[in-house]
């Protein structure tokens, strides 16, 4: 019976459709390691001594290897975080450098909250899309909430926020809109992850290219194949890519 609820609950579980068959599936499904809570149980979480609201991307915050993806900052550094979710990235890089843009096209004002929350003063908040080009309204869903933003090219954020030391990227699939901009190079440390979409075989070569490209230019780089594994409607995997300019 376990089995079967086990099955039927990694197929079902937060489907709005059938919320009776849902809430059945909520009260019977077990998976150790793992707790559930309603928002309206609990004020705040902390992860990490950084503080989050309880949301339905929390789990974003618990996911990151803040190690892997924070290694190499500095205290004096301008950081760049493109696709700052509520902030499971942006919270402890705010507390690691001097300063930090945060751009999210979507959850936004959840991230401002948590911001708040950490009584951080030193992260500025761009509530766009990154594009390939500008654009003055683009619709973007991800989780539950679909907005329509404006759209900036990596070009116009970097020209937004001057001069940046540490950039940390992680956009779901849209990374492949970006061209390997000359200005990329005048970044000391990048942190990004490649979603590999399904039926673009070029994403592979593609990263190789980004891998190369950045080699060639002065910089060490890891990559670190099928990061999560993930398998999903659009992605295949994720590769994660670590580069830092060499002294």
């Amino acid at each position: 019976m376990y089995e079967l609820i086990n099955k039927l609950a990694r197929k079902a579980k937060y489907s709005k459709q059938i919320p009776l068959f849902n809430k059945v599936i909520t009260q019977m499904y077990y998976e150790p390691g793992v707790s559930r809570i309603r928002d309206k149980d609990v004020d705040y979480v902390v992860v990490g001594g950084n503080k989050f609201y309880s949301h339905e991307q929390l789990w974003c915050v618990t996911q990151p290897d803040w190690n892997q993806w924070l290694s190499g900052v500095r205290e004096t550094d301008i950081c760049l975080d493109i696709g700052a979710d509520i902030g499971g990235i942006t919270i402890p890089l705010a507390k690691r450098c001097k300063e930090v843009t945060a751009v999210e096209p979507v959850w936004f004002k959840e991230l401002e909250r948590n911001i708040s929350l950490n009584k951080l003063s030193n992260v500025r908040v761009l509530p766009i899309a990154l594009t390939r080009s500008r654009t003055k309204s683009i619709e973007v869903k991800f989780g539950s909430k679909i907005r329509t933003v404006a759209g900036w090219s990596l070009l116009d954020i970097l020209a937004n926020t001057g001069p940046v030391d540490f950039l940390k990227m992680d956009i779901e699939g849209a990374e492949w809109s970006i061209p390997l901009y000359p200005e990329i190079l005048t970044i000391r440390e990048l942190r990004i992850e490649f979603h590999r979409r399904r039926g673009h075989k070029e994403d592979i070569t593609n990263l190789e290219e980004w891998k190369d490209w950045l080699e060639c230019n002065g910089y060490e780089v890891i990559l670190d194949r099928d990061l999560h594994n993930e398998i999903s409607i659009l992605f295949s995997g994720i590769d994660y890519m670590r580069a830092s300019k060499r002294h």
